[in-house]
C-alpha cells in the first residue's frame, strides 16, 4: 500500500467529521409556511409564523414598521420593528447602535439600509401570565422571522 493510500481513510474521516460539525453548528432556523407581510411603501417583505395569526397588529410610518402583540398594546406590545435608514446615517451610527442596542442590519437596497430591532424595555403585561407568555412566545420567534426579510424592487 502506498503512503497516499494509507492516508486516504484519515482524510475521508476528517472531511466527514468537518461536514458533520458544520451541520450541527448551524443555528440558522427557518420556518415553512407562515403569514406573508409586505410593505409597498418601504419596499420589503417578510414572513411571520402561523402562530401569530390574530395576535398581532402592524403600525407603519414613513421609515418604520412596528409589529405589536395585540393583547399587550396597553404596555406597548412592540415585539420588533423594521426601520429604513439613509445609508449615510447607518454608516455613521449603525455599527455603534448594534453594539449598544438590540438592532441588526437585515437588508440593503440602493441608498437604504434596513434594520430589525427589539425593545429594551418591558412591552408586556408582567402581571398577567397569559399575556406575558404570549408576548414571550412571539419574541422567541424573531430568529425565524429575521432570515425571511427580503427587499422588494422599486415599482
Amino acid at each position: 500500500m502506498t503512503k497516499d493510500m494509507r492516508r486516504m481513510p484519515i482524510v475521508l474521516l476528517l472531511l466527514l467529521s468537518l461536514a458533520l460539525l458544520s451541520a450541527c453548528g448551524s443555528d440558522k432556523q427557518e420556518q415553512t409556511g407562515g403569514i406573508p407581510y409586505s410593505s409597498k411603501e418601504m419596499r420589503f417583505s417578510l414572513v411571520l409564523p402561523e402562530s401569530w395569526e390574530g395576535k398581532y397588529v402592524v403600525e407603519e410610518t414613513d421609515d418604520e414598521v412596528l409589529f405589536r402583540s395585540k393583547s399587550n398594546l396597553s404596555w406597548g406590545g412592540v415585539v420588533f420593528q423594521i426601520r429604513a435608514w439613509d445609508k449615510a446615517e447607518w454608516e455613521k451610527d449603525g455599527e455603534e447602535m448594534m453594539k449598544m442596542t438590540h438592532i441588526v442590519k437585515v437588508g440593503e437596497q440602493g441608498n437604504t439600509v434596513f434594520s430589525l430591532s427589539t425593545p429594551s424595555d418591558v412591552q408586556s403585561d408582567i402581571n398577567n401570565p397569559e399575556k406575558k407568555q404570549e408576548y414571550s412566545s412571539m419574541h422567541a420567534d424573531i430568529p425565524l422571522i429575521q432570515p425571511s426579510f427580503t427587499t422588494l424592487n422599486p415599482s
